[in-house]
């Protein structure tokens, strides 16, 4: 499928499995710019080899743990010094943890809750504070879901 996308540079978050790396497997065949994130490094450069090998590209990858603002500041960095600005940006987080209303602490919920709410604020935010004179642009969210109640 021919979206108009080629040569644009594409962060995928969670990327290095599942959804992540179907969606980066995706935006790598349209001729988009992709790098992709994971706090598994192990998986990541496992992804990341996968889709050099089938496309001929250069994937960037960064480990980063988007709970970390810190983490999150450096991945921004990392991609826009090795591709460029951000044009499309694939917010693809998890959930809290399995598990009932009555089964999950209240310690993991907030975990939960930095994971898939505040993770994606932050980072939505520093990657549209360094794009913001760049057009056209476009930001997707993937929220997993995973808890029960």
């Amino acid at each position: 499928m021919e979206l108009g996308i080629r040569n644009r540079t594409a962060l995928v978050c969670a990327a290095s499995s599942g959804i992540g790396r179907a969606i980066a497997r995706s935006l790598v065949s349209e001729g988009v710019r992709v790098a992709i994130c994971s706090r598994n490094e192990k998986n990541l450069r496992t992804t990341q080899e996968a889709l050099e090998a089938e496309s001929g590209s250069k994937i960037v990858s960064v480990v980063a743990d988007l709970s970390v603002k810190s983490d999150i500041n450096r991945l921004v960095e990392t991609v826009q010094a090795q591709l460029g600005s951000i044009e499309i940006l694939v917010n693809n987080v998890g959930g809290p943890a399995p598990g009932g209303l009555m089964e999950l602490s209240e310690e993991q919920w907030h975990e939960g809750l930095e994971l898939s709410l505040m993770s994606v604020v932050r980072l939505t935010k520093a990657v549209f504070e360094a794009i913001a004179t760049i057009r056209p642009h476009c930001c997707s969210f993937i929220l997993g879901k995973t808890a029960l109640v």
